[in-house]
């Protein structure tokens, strides 16, 4: 017990003596040197490096310390917060984020090239610009700018541009020199420069251009209107330089040259012509120049001579001393050949000289685009009448009328005391006071103190081929002479046709009509760079000759104008009248290949309808009850359509968006090819016989023919899917008993008339219960007479109104047209055919107006007619001055004014087929134009696109404004006509709102 009780004591004793001991606590976190870096540039990463850390104790003890945490937000310019962090406590620091900025631009290593001939482009190879920042990083950099002003000969600042910061350089322009040319000889009395335009041994006039050769005809063709021709005739080849190189049955057309070629009585005219004769084409006339001698040399030394107008062009002076030290090695060649003509000399010179192409860029084929060019063209001045040098070229030998009226194939003649009114069925020309020839058309103005030749038939005629604006006209002993300086006149017809051309390009400048103006400004650059290489003093054949050259590209590029100048209209009619089976050599309609071929082309052209003749060598091209077939389909595959023409030319234009109208000749006379010919159904006039014109005609009022024809129409449309229908021939031949409607009695000598048919004349008296002889009824009775003319004019309504009826019941879609009459009033008195009346009974509903005139006047006159009746109709102008005369400029200037209504119709692949004309409509428009029967949607599409074309190549140039919301909101296709209501620049607006509306 003693021994629990001591050691219970000694434990308390031990516990009641020890003091108690007390810990430490943290009571801060302290930075004891900041990171070495607390400046930074801008994306530089954070460093902290340096950074020390202590923790601080309430016993004063302190500790370094590693294990604490850093936290901050997203680093920015300027002053930034860093927090450490040790358990609950935290401290900081800051650091500074300073903008990375550019402070220089230097160039490392200038260019490998700093010396330059003029016009030589500038070579920056081996440039290397850097850049240097304030955080003295460099880099290099590629996306720097150049900048220079117009380099000159000399030393030129080249600057190296890179935001604010710039840097330069220098290059030295250096004046490159020409090659001298060696000396030479005057050559050309060894070439047509020394032959007078006058001088010829022979002439043959009366010459067809560019057109099919029929019997005994002479024609001139060239590769602007190339001729196939076959072996029954002769012809000559003539180079380009006007040297006969070729004669026999067929020959082989020179680049640049033309042939000769005669059938029947006109080969030995051709064969009259030998080889290294010199030949001349100009004005309808062939003149043939006797000197061998020359025609061996003129080719050599008129290369020549082109050659050295060709290389005194050349700007580029590399190019230049190329070709100069070339001409430098031939011209000892040239020299020997002058001494003594060797042909083989002449024909290595010409091998060497055809190396040169001295062919203008060929300025046809372009990217069509809307742009802005600023306009500045002059008026070109024309040659004054006293600097001509006029010879006689033809004489008009019959009977010259003074005054009066204008009978049939007369000539006549009207001065201020003779003057008096004349209808357009001729053609005139106005002659000034000095006697020179102003004025050509259908109709002229009687000038101050002159007169005018009007002719009518064979006169018109004389006019038409014989006379020219700038020939001086004198009547002497009754007789009409008719002189002309063929250089002057082509000169100022030139300048005329050009100042015209300008004129409507400014115009349409002027009212802010979109075309392609930069284009249209290099165009006329080159057509007044080839007006003024005119000499018109010079009179040799040489120039002559080299004038022919350019007046063909002076057509092509006025027509070109024309063309550019025809407004897109996604819709508007472009078509043509298709002959199938007659141009072989063109067109090849014998397989599908060739179908296709055919179609594509003219899809290029911009074609959108193509009216088809559905008969082949008076034979059908489908199986018909009333006509006979064409019997060589049987020879030809279409593939997948088998024999069947028809179809595969339908269904292939279908496929390419291109409307196909059955163009029928209605009245046409088609007996013979009956397959029960009824001698019965021709027309006959009033003098008995059947009733002919360039055609036979039918008997329109005869019941079982119309039956049959109705029949005809109503197999055609059930057997193919045509779009269209078009009546042809769907007339009377002509008539002039409306001129003699109020006449108590006229004479039989004095009628015109058709319809007398033993049929027609019984049915006639019996509607309207007559006894007697017609035709004396006719004579005698005015009321008869006009009952007559209403009872033809019926007759041919009642046709009409039911074969419409038939076919639009097989086919309730199906578009009825008509080709007709251009003059309304004409049309209905003369061939009873009376349109208006067509229209407003809806048994047609469009017509084809068939234009047909050498005078563009005329044809203004006609479609500013049918703009003011016919507002609500369809009215497609029918063109084809080549009916008279080929020249394309009239072609391009007809279909321009054509555009206006509702486009045009050109009559027709027999006479629209070369290849000029073919190219110079494949690029005058920058989209396909759709036909117009497609859906109005559309269209729309095709009409907004190409307004975003225009606005963004035309007017955003213009106003320099880029109509961003407007083009977005077109895009979008709606609710864009606010848009352009807001528009500042009226022309602009009134212009889209009439193209979009």
């Amino acid at each position: 017990m003693k021994k629990v009780l001591l050691f219970l004591f000694l434990i308390l004793v031990l516990c009641g003596c020890k003091t108690p001991v007390k810990e430490k606590s943290l009571i801060a976190i302290n930075i004891i040197k900041l990171p070495d870096k607390l400046n930074y540039y801008e994306n530089e990463p954070i460093d902290f490096a340096g950074l020390e850390v202590e923790l601080e104790y309430d016993n004063n003890e302190k500790a370094i310390t590693t294990d604490y945490t850093i936290e901050y937000n997203d680093i920015k310019l300027g002053t930034n917060t860093i927090y450490i962090k040790y358990e609950e406590l935290t401290t900081s620091f800051e650091i500074l984020m300073i903008k990375k900025d550019i402070i220089n631009i230097s160039i490392v290593s200038l260019p490998n090239k700093l010396t330059y001939y003029e016009k030589e482009e500038l070579d920056l190879n081996g440039l290397v610009v850097q850049v240097e920042y304030n955080d003295n990083e460099k880099e290099i950099i590629k996306n720097y700018e150049v900048e220079y002003d117009d380099l000159i000969i000399g030393k030129n600042n080249i600057y190296i541009k890179y935001g604010k910061f710039s840097t330069t350089f220098e290059i030295e322009i250096i004046k490159k020199e020409k090659i001298k040319l060696n000396d030479y000889l005057d050559y050309s009395n060894k070439t047509l420069k020394s032959i007078n335009l006058l001088d010829f041994d022979k002439k043959y006039d009366d010459i067809v251009y560019g057109q099919s050769r029929g019997a005994n005809m002479l024609i001139v063709f060239d590769e602007t209107y190339f001729v196939q021709t076959n072996i029954y005739g002769y012809e000559v080849a003539v180079d380009k330089y006007g040297v006969v190189v070729e004669k026999g049955t067929n020959v082989t057309l020179r680049s640049g040259g033309l042939v000769v070629s005669g059938h029947g009585t006109s080969m030995a005219k051709v064969k009259e012509i030998e080889l290294g004769d010199i030949v001349l084409f100009f004005d309808k006339s062939i003149y043939v120049y006797k000197n061998k001698e020359v025609g061996k040399c003129n080719t050599v030394y008129s290369m020549f001579s082109e050659y050295l107008d060709y290389i005194e062009k050349l700007n580029d002076v590399d190019l230049y001393n190329e070709h100069v030290n070339k001409l430098n090695q031939l011209i000892p060649l040239l020299n020997t050949l002058y001494e003594k003509y060797d042909v083989k000399i002449a024909n290595q010179l010409i091998d060497e000289l055809k190396l040169i192409d001295d062919n203008i860029n060929n300025i046809i084929e372009h990217d069509f685009e809307y742009s802005y060019y600023n306009l500045e063209f002059k008026q070109l001045n024309k040659v004054e009448g006293s600097s001509f040098n006029y010879q006689l070229t033809s004489t008009y030998n019959e009977k010259l009328y003074i005054g009066g009226f204008r009978n049939a194939n007369t000539l006549v003649y009207y001065d201020k005391d003779c003057y008096r009114e004349r209808n357009s069925f001729g053609f005139e020309v106005g002659i000034n006071k000095n006697g020179i020839v102003v004025t050509k058309d259908t109709l002229v103005k009687l000038e101050e103190d002159g007169f005018i030749l009007s002719g009518h038939g064979s006169g018109a005629t004389f006019i038409i081929d014989n006379v020219e604006i700038n020939d001086k006209i004198e009547i002497k002993d009754g007789k009409v002479y008719i002189y002309r300086d063929f250089k002057n006149m082509l000169y100022n017809s030139y300048v005329n046709l050009r100042n015209e051309l300008v004129r409507k390009i400014q115009a349409d400048f002027n009212n802010e009509i979109p075309h392609d103006y930069h284009y249209l400004n290099n165009l006329i650059d080159e057509i007044d760079n080839l007006i003024k290489e005119i000499n018109v003093n010079d009179n040799s054949l040489s120039s002559m000759i080299s004038l022919y050259q350019r007046n063909n590209t002076l057509n092509e590029y006025i027509a070109i104008g024309y063309a550019q100048l025809i407004e897109y209209d996604a819709t508007l009619s472009r078509g043509i009248w298709y002959y199938p089976f007659t141009k072989p050599n063109v067109y090849d309609d014998t397989t599908k290949e060739g179908v296709i071929k055919t179609i594509e082309n003219y899809k290029k052209m911009g074609i959108n309808e193509i009216i088809i003749y559905v008969f082949a060598e008076n034979r059908c091209l489908f199986d018909s009850t009333m006509y006979k077939k064409y019997e060589k389909l049987n020879n030809y595959d279409y593939g997948e359509y088998g024999h069947d023409y028809l179809k595969c030319f339908i269904e292939e234009c279908h496929k390419r968006d291109i409307i196909v109208n059955a163009f029928t000749q209605t009245f046409h006379g088609y007996v013979a090819s009956m397959k029960q010919p009824n001698e019965d159904y021709y027309q006959v006039n009033f003098q008995g016989e059947q009733s002919i014109g360039n055609i036979y005609y039918y008997d329109i009022c005869n019941d079982n023919l119309q039956d049959e024809i109705i029949n005809w129409y109503t197999e055609l449309v059930s057997k193919y899917n045509f779009d269209k229908v078009e009546y042809d021939i769907i007339r009377y031949p002509s008539s002039n008993v409306y001129s003699h409607i109020d006449k108590d009695v006229i004479s039989e000598s004095s009628i015109q008339d058709h319809g007398y048919t033993e049929y027609t004349m019984n049915k006639f008296l019996k509607k309207y219960n007559l006894t007697g002889d017609l035709r004396t009824l006719v004579l005698t009775n005015k009321t008869i007479r006009k009952q007559w003319m209403e009872f033809k004019e019926q007759e041919l309504i009642n046709f009409i109104t039911n074969c419409t009826k038939e076919m639009k019941q097989i086919n309730p879609n199906l578009i009825v047209s008509a080709a007709v009459m251009s003059n309304y009033n004409s049309a209905k008195d003369t061939f009873l055919q009376d349109y208006r009346k067509w229209l407003e009974l809806s048994i047609i509903d469009e017509i084809e107006a068939m234009a047909y005139t050498p005078s563009t006047n005329d044809l203004n006159n006609t479609i500013n007619s049918f703009n003011d009746l016919y507002s609500k109709n369809s009215v497609r102008i029918g063109v084809s001055p080549r009916i008279d005369d080929r020249n394309i400029i009239t072609d391009l200037e007809q279909m321009y004014y054509a555009s206006k209504k509702d486009g045009y119709i050109m009559f027709a692949s027999t006479l629209y087929y070369d290849d000029l004309f073919k190219n110079i409509l494949k690029y005058n428009h920058n989209q396909d134009y759709l036909n117009n029967l497609v859906d109005k949607e559309k269209a729309k599409e095709y009409e907004i696109k190409d307004a975003i074309d225009m606005i963004n190549g035309y007017y955003s140039v213009l106003n320099n404004e880029t109509y961003d919301d407007l083009i977005k909101q077109l895009e979008l296709g709606y609710d864009y006509l606010d848009l352009i209501n807001n528009l500042n620049d009226e022309k602009m607006k009134e212009y889209l709102i009439n193209k979009l509306s």
